[in-house]
């Protein structure tokens, strides 16, 4: 377990004794702007620092045409320094708006409390301690466990004294046996964990195939890949692009088999190992159906990972289908990702998979599931360009031969233990 400490000083109480020149000479609030390239907001710059800052404030991007972006600020000596971007977002059409929080005003007989920023993984837990005399190393009181909702989350110690000083640390308490992500980039860390594979019999436009729900334990963490391969990606490995759709290089591959795709994965580990650049034990391969879920689901059991979606009105936000795409692929990430950022889970090329196919998934409760070991053809999820919408589902399956290349299939990479 990989553990992240970090050390606060509280923030102590003004008593009423604190004399107020005046509030204009105390603090006011800074001003920034964004950059935006290609939809995403990739850079925000401090047009005035502003003053009277004890932590750093929140960071709110507003407008713009694009949602999702996230940013943290740092400050130096009361003053804002810095904002770094911590989610670029998508869809912006115009640098949007960077809204900072002002300071706190240190009015009389106003408390102000010790606050902890934690950044981490969302869904890990972390836990916070505190104690009045650091150099104690036996001094330390547990105070409070919480599970991050976002990349960036604020703790509040309510029960701070009015007077004297706490310091506090942070340690990360779920055991994720992650090691260093060898691409941050591409690559997102799915720790292990349990879910509810395929649909109920109930389901609004179910899969002939997407049954019955299993209970499937992932007991290994892997890595999957953020985007589907493109066709940039492709050629530079293996020196070929089969696609149909072509023009783009950020368009994800297609027209590819299963076995043109897992070739890719054994030549991309073979020179990644050689560079010295995958961690011990991990092979690039594609993803196993229970990992594609799992990776899909991002921790919902709704029919899409952005919900329930029963008129399909929101699906257009977050996949390229029958209904918006021209009949033709898209750049990747063109569309919003899903709750782990994972882009183009839904729609724009279906995906191969490891797995044979089987009409059935086993039932009850499993770990580490891979499929049948014999059987016709192989698993192919997400859905694509093509289809109509309800077949994007996170359970909905197929099945395709695997040397029947077609300009509806892709692929995408997973990054997982050998054994």
């Amino acid at each position: 377990m990989w553990l992240r400490m970090f050390y606060f000083l509280a923030v102590l109480v003004c008593s009423a004794s604190c004399i107020i020149a005046s509030l204009a000479d105390i603090s006011f609030t800074p001003t920034a702007t964004a950059k935006i390239v290609n939809g995403f907001v990739v850079e925000i710059v401090v047009t005035q620092g502003g003053h009277g800052y004890s932590y750093p404030p929140a960071v709110t991007i507003i407008g713009g045409g694009g949602q999702g972006a996230e940013a943290m600020a740092t400050i130096t000596d009361g003053s804002v320094t810095g904002i770094r971007v911590t989610d670029a977002g998508v869809g912006y059409t115009s640098p949007p708006e960077v809204a900072i929080a002002p300071p706190l005003l240190p009015l009389l007989d106003v408390a102000t409390y010790a606050g902890v920023t934690i950044q981490g993984a969302i869904g890990r837990t972390y836990s916070l301690y505190f104690t009045s005399a650091v150099a104690s190393t036996s001094s330390w009181q547990k105070l409070d466990a919480i599970v991050l909702t976002k990349a960036v989350q604020v703790w509040i110690d309510l029960d701070s004294p009015k007077a004297g000083q706490r310091f506090y640390k942070v340690i990360e308490t779920s055991s994720t046996n992650e090691p260093p992500n060898p691409d941050p980039v591409h690559l997102v860390w799915l720790p292990p964990g349990s879910f509810v594979m395929g649909s109920a019999p109930t389901s609004q436009d179910r899969g002939p195939f997407d049954g019955p729900q299993t209970s499937v334990t992932l007991t290994k963490g892997f890595w999957m890949s953020r985007y589907e391969v493109t066709q940039g990606d492709y050629k530079q490995l293996m020196k070929t692009n089969p696609s149909y759709f072509t023009g783009n290089a950020n368009r994800p591959v297609e027209t590819v088999s299963w076995s043109e795709a897992t070739n890719y994965c054994g030549k991309l580990t073979a020179q990644e190992r050689q560079g010295g650049r995958l961690p011990a034990g991990y092979e690039y391969r594609l993803p196993a159906e229970a990992q594609w879920e799992y990776a899909c689901r991002a921790g919902t059991q709704t029919r899409f990972s952005f919900g329930d979606d029963p008129k399909y009105t929101e699906v257009s936000d977050f996949a390229w289908s029958g209904i918006n795409s021209g009949f033709a692929t898209h750049g990747v990430s063109t569309k919003l990702p899903n709750l782990l950022g994972l882009h183009d889970m839904h729609g724009n090329v279906s995906e191969w998979c490891l797995d044979k196919f089987s009409a059935e998934l086993p039932g009850g409760a499993v770990r580490n599931p891979v499929g049948p070991t014999s059987g016709v053809g192989r698993v192919v999820r997400g859905g694509n360009w093509n289809y109509d919408p309800h077949v994007l589902q996170s359970a909905y399956r197929e099945q395709r031969g695997e040397g029947s290349p077609i300009a509806m299939i892709g692929f995408r990479i997973a990054l997982v233990p050998t054994e």
